[in-house]
């Protein structure tokens, strides 16, 4: 059996086809509470069983849908503004140019709260980090390392209190929903929608709901946007192609959503950092259903839990042409073959990313705006190579240090900001 699970562990690393058997729509695979938990009360990410899971999600696919993120989009604009307004302010103050990770992660933070429950927290102005989001960040990095202990997380899930420092974040969530409750709030936000849902949620599920919103609700974008902007910089070929592409289409002064989110080069540049640098580059355990199944000629045993690791899958060259090569024009150009199929980094099937149309119209705006504002390279000290080898996998990918020099467009007499 120790033979057999090795080489299903092979197979799952490489093929499109297990994905889809294992994760895609008609799929028979529930999630795992050997690596989710075994608690009662559960957030919607966690919760493992089918039925349970089809109670809870169609109020964050309504909360989350295409229409419902256009309502969302005045605080986008908004926060996008000042964020722009900060870097500019922040370029020639560090010999070493600005530190981009740090802006994007007040921008990232401020859009959680605001969006998620019509909270503001300020990091943008202060220019400081929240202490929420450390609590994010130290939530995550426990996370690594209970992952591959799967015992360790059954012991943990059934004590009556999370350990620090997991604790810090439950806190945190607890004290934000409070504060939305009490509050006499009339402007959209996720939980709005989410607490009005058919399925009436007890108070542990509201918290465990709040904790996953600050946890999920910035990660991908945050690293999406950092690497992105990394790649540009080392790429300026592509960092003016696609300036121009948007310019062409935009009114880069107000720039607008509507006029950017079918660009053929913005959606491929997001698309290909995807591929190289997912924002959760493990696998997502899942347990095969007690009659086993077969992937491809290979019977599973029941009951075996099961991932194909998003990183090796979208890096395999079964898949990608030159896999570990950043190339967004792989999505454009037919010369280029892939497999659609393999490129997962918001899962698929039923327990799918709810938030992925919110995710993709929020990169797009924010990598448009700083692509048309900024021209953008390396920091002076940088080092090309530290960025991407100093970077972790905290669960969702942790970017190293990026310090980029921004330099400030200028377009008829004005600084285009």
């Amino acid at each position: 059996m120790g033979e057999q699970r090795y080489q299903l562990h092979d197979k799952l690393h490489r093929h499109q086809e297990a994905v889809a058997i294992i994760y895609g729509p008609g799929t028979k695979c529930e999630k795992s509470n050997t690596f989710y938990g075994s608690r009662d009360a559960k957030s919607l990410q966690l919760e493992a069983e089918f039925t349970k899971h089809r109670a809870r999600r169609p109020a964050w696919d309504k909360a989350l849908s295409a229409k419902k993120c256009v309502e969302y989009l005045p605080k986008l604009y908004r926060l996008t503004d000042l964020m722009i307004d900060c870097i500019a302010k922040a370029e020639g103050k560090d010999d070493r140019g600005v530190l981009i990770n740090h802006w994007l992660k007040c921008f990232v933070f401020d859009m959680v709260g605001d969006l998620g429950y019509s909270k503001s927290y300020g990091c943008l102005d202060s220019g400081l980090i929240h202490q929420g989001l450390l609590e994010v960040e130290k939530f995550l990095a426990a996370g690594v390392l209970l992952t591959p202990l799967p015992w360790l997380v059954r012991i943990i899930s059934s004590l009556p209190g999370l350990p620090v420092p997991m604790q810090g974040l439950r806190t945190f969530a607890t004290l934000s929903l409070t504060e939305r409750k009490a509050a006499k709030i009339e402007s959209p936000d996720v939980l709005s929608y989410v607490f009005r849902g058919k399925k009436t949620l007890t108070p542990e599920e509201e918290i465990e709901d709040t904790m996953m919103l600050q946890i999920a609700a910035g990660d991908t974008t945050l690293s999406v946007l950092t690497f992105s902007m990394y790649h540009l910089a080392i790429n300026p070929d592509i960092q003016i192609a696609l300036r121009k592409e948007i310019e062409d289409h935009a009114d880069v002064t107000d720039l607008a959503f509507s006029a950017i989110q079918d660009l053929p080069l913005l959606e491929s540049v997001i698309n290909e950092t995807l591929r190289v640098h997912p924002a959760v580059p493990s696998g997502l355990p899942r347990l095969i259903p007690p009659e086993g199944l077969y992937v491809e000629d290979m019977f599973i045993p029941g009951n075996t839990t099961v991932s194909c690791p998003t990183w090796t899958i979208q890096h395999s060259p079964e898949n990608f042409t030159d896999p570990d090569t950043w190339n967004p024009f792989r999505w454009i150009t037919t010369l280029e073959t892939h497999k659609p199929k393999a490129f997962i980094p918001f899962s698929v099937g039923p327990f799918n990313c709810v938030g992925k149309a919110f995710a993709y119209m929020e990169m797009k705006q924010v990598l448009a705006r700083l692509v048309t504002t900024f021209d953008f390279q390396l920091g002076s000290a940088e080092d090309e190579a530290r960025v991407i080898n100093e970077s972790q996998d905290h669960t969702a990918m942790t970017c190293a240090p990026l310090w980029l020099k921004m330099e400030a467009i200028v377009r008829k007499d004005k600084l285009c900001m």
